[in-house]
């Protein structure tokens, strides 16, 4: 049973849970009234006999993949189903955060980076682009069908073509096992906006960047034309939305449902699917998320690919590692909540656990040499001199994935509220006898954390799932714009100013990196993600009054239908994550069998380096920075055609209207030779440009319709490639 559920049957059920800013804290009711969606592994000599094991314990299977299933469950009957033969494992995690940078300035968004538009011969067409997020605006013009000058109308249908919100209180008929589902243009826009909206705004901006049309701002997404399908989902910071009694129906596994979801109504409509996440959870090296891991395997596939952000949480070292060699090895530790999770694994030798308060007073030691499996060790300490007192248990348990290994549970409990002085110094040490053991330690809860330039605590190692499961895209951030202009046209230099942009490294400081706790190379790729420029959700700023975000993060305004939209930036994995999504759903339109696997090699054969000197993939960058029109060259089979470059022109603008291309070119550009290729590579024609002043025009008359390169040679800009659709 993974670690989420055997603390809720430790709990008897019972729990103290924070409801929101107020700090409530309210009891839960008994678990004989509650129920949990979690995924259960059957034995596979089993797995035909399900149905009768799953009707004994009143228990609603809710998707099955082989031997790995889907299923809703009274709580009470957890201990009873885990004793079955046939039952392999069960496992849930808690929801997700979302991915956004939270370590400086007292806000998450600033405005920075003004997109531009990629090669228009793919704008998503014909692809689903799928969400899963919270906080979305469905009426915002950028999501819906554009009109010829690139605009919306009021009657323009959304190109939501389906929700499933799960926060919905509107269920009654609902085949959802939480919230409702809502579908065609006039169901989505009467809904108008996720349940969380008066909390979250985050999905509408990722949206956005994935798929926002612009409306009439230049701030348009990746794959603007793409169809969307969106699942609002539940993440932490959503809690004081949820009755108590349906804590355990908000889990890993009804995330899973949500990605599934999405890729069934792709199916449904016969089109690829790529989807973007910007959520997720500390990473484990218990393989606690193994089904989960493997469900996601078993839903992606030739046309079904998910894209995940790897966190934000690169300024805290969270793994501790004392080899057999030392004796002792330590660090501090902060815990921001009042109780705390770090996972703790050995080689099996008996070792001890030592705490004391930040100064070194009032130590205490936990011994973790008698433990069996589910048996634990507790002591409660009192700091004084930090007025902080508190709770730090053990529990020994048994990882089937890691027979070998001894594997704990850590718990820290205290009574403090985001307290800056919630801090106490830990070490993983030898017993005197000698005896040398090998120990980690990793953070597994989102605000506790390491810490200590002077301590043994490492980088690395950091990254959120589900973005370092195998068959996911993970994406951490680049910094490609730091300084950005504001809606009064003043200019924010505070990146700069900071120090948060380093000239020859352009990693984002807080994007997580590996290597996994298995040792794989994660995240796989980079983008963009400090910062983008994105739509908002009205709703949220309708009910979040806050003029230091006016004054100061603001990028524009826009009104359409009587509603006033912002567009801001934000900064964080979670934009860098859409910035690919949308990359893919462009080459899925290309290709529509493209599989996860082929992604990697797309990338591998197509990123730049961001910095040279190094072996690619790295535990940094991955593959490198995405090159989005280098890897559609690549996808088209362009890139052995020696006369096209792989990259666009600078400084070249180039506009198709029917049978003639328009190309504005850089002051002081001398003859230019414009190359047309057809996908197979055979030289179609080519030409000078007839040009009036700066601007010449390409007569393409004699071409059938279809998509073509055009290579482009001359003095005074540099050369390159541009593709074109010919209607």
């Amino acid at each position: 049973m993974s670690a989420y559920l055997r603390e809720a049957l430790c709990n008897g059920g019972i729990e103290n849970v924070k409801y929101g800013g107020s700090g409530a804290v309210v009891r839960e009711p008994a678990r004989e009234t509650r129920s949990v969606i979690a995924f259960v592994n059957i034995r596979s000599e089993s797995a035909d006999s399900h149905i009768g094991l799953f009707d004994k314990y009143d228990a609603e299977v809710l998707d099955a993949r082989g031997d790995i299933f889907i299923v809703k469950m009274p709580m009470y009957l957890l201990d009873s189903i885990c004793g079955e033969d046939a039952v392999r494992r069960i496992e849930a995690g808690r929801c997700c955060s979302v991915c956004l940078d939270s370590t400086a300035l007292k806000m998450n968004i600033i405005p920075v980076y003004q997109g531009q538009s990629l090669p228009q011969a793919y704008t998503g067409k014909g692809v689903v682009m799928g969400l899963m997020d919270v906080g979305f605006d469905f009426t915002n013009p950028t999501f819906r069908t554009a009109s010829e000058g690139g605009s919306a109308a009021e009657s323009s249908p959304t190109r939501i073509k389906a929700v499933w919100d799960m926060l919905s209180a509107d269920t009654a008929g609902s085949s959802r096992p939480v919230g409702a589902e809502y579908t065609g243009s006039d169901a989505i826009l009467g809904y108008g906006s996720s349940a969380d909206s008066k909390l979250q705004w985050h999905g509408s901006h990722t949206l956005g960047i994935a798929a926002g049309n612009g409306y009439i701002t230049p701030y348009r997404g990746v794959a603007y034309d793409s169809d969307i399908c969106l699942v609002s989902n539940v993440v932490t910071s959503d809690m004081p939305l949820v009755n108590a009694k349906d804590l355990y129906l908000y889990t890993s596994a009804t995330d899973a449902l949500g990605f599934k979801y999405i890729f069934d109504y792709a199916e449904n409509c016969g089109r690829p699917c790529v989807i973007s996440f910007s959520e997720g959870f500390p990473a484990t090296y218990d393989h606690d998320d193994w089904l989960y891991q493997e469900y996601l395997k078993r839903i992606t596939g030739p046309g079904r690919i998910i894209v995940a952000s790897t966190g934000n949480e690169a300024l805290m070292p969270t793994y501790l590692h004392k080899e057999a060699g030392k004796d002792v090895v330590g660090c501090g530790v902060y815990t921001g909540d009042m109780s705390q999770r770090i996972l703790v694994k050995s080689d099996g030798k008996p070792f001890l656990v030592r705490f004391s308060d930040f100064t070194g007073n009032n130590p205490f030691v936990l011994c973790c040499d008698t433990l069996d499996n589910d048996s634990t060790v507790s002591v409660n300490f009192d700091f004084p001199s930090q007025d902080f007192k508190g709770n730090v248990s053990i529990t020994r348990y048994y990882s089937p994935f890691m027979p070998e290994a001894a594997t704990y549970m850590l718990t820290i409990s205290h009574d403090k509220e985001h307290r800056a002085d919630t801090r106490m110094r830990m070490s993983l040490e030898n017993r005197i006898d000698g005896r040398c053991v090998e120990v980690e330690a990793m953070c597994v809860s989102a605000s506790v954390k390491f810490y200590e330039e002077d301590g043994d605590a490492e980088y690395g190692h950091i990254l959120h799932g589900p973005a370092y499961f195998d068959g996911v895209i993970g994406v951490g951030a680049t910094v490609r714009r730091p300084v950005y202009r504001l809606i009064t046209g003043e200019e924010n230099r505070s990146l700069i100013e900071q120090g948060l942009v380093k000239k020859d490294w352009p990693l984002a400081y807080f994007s997580s990196y590996g290597p996994t706790a298995d040792g794989r190379t994660k995240p796989d790729v980079v983008a963009n993600g400090m910062v983008v420029i994105s739509s908002d959700n009205s709703f949220f700023r309708e009910s979040n009054k806050d003029e230091y975000y006016e004054r100061n993060h603001l990028v524009a305004k826009t009104e359409f239908c009587g509603r006033v939209y912002d567009w801001h930036g934000a900064w964080g994995t979670s934009m860098s994550a859409p910035v690919v999504g949308g990359a893919i759903a462009l080459w899925l339109e290309a290709c529509p069998t493209l599989s996860p696997d082929d992604i990697i090699g797309i990338l591998k054969a197509t990123c730049n380096h961001p910095v040279e000197g190094y072996d690619y993939p790295m535990d940094c960058f991955g593959y490198g920075e995405i090159d989005v029109y280098k890897g559609l060259l690549y996808v088209l089979g362009l890139t052995d055609i020696s006369g096209i470059s792989a990259n666009r022109p600078e400084g070249v603008d180039v506009r198709l209207s029917g049978r003639k291309l328009t190309v504005e070119l850089p002051d002081g550009t001398g003859n230019v030779t414009a190359t047309v290729y057809s996908l197979v590579g055979h030289k179609i024609m080519s030409e000078n440009i007839i040009s009036d002043g700066n601007c010449g025009v390409l007569n393409l008359e004699r071409l059938a319709g279809g998509v073509y390169a055009v290579q482009f040679e001359g003095s005074g800009f540099v050369s390159g490639s541009v593709l074109i659709r010919v209607q």
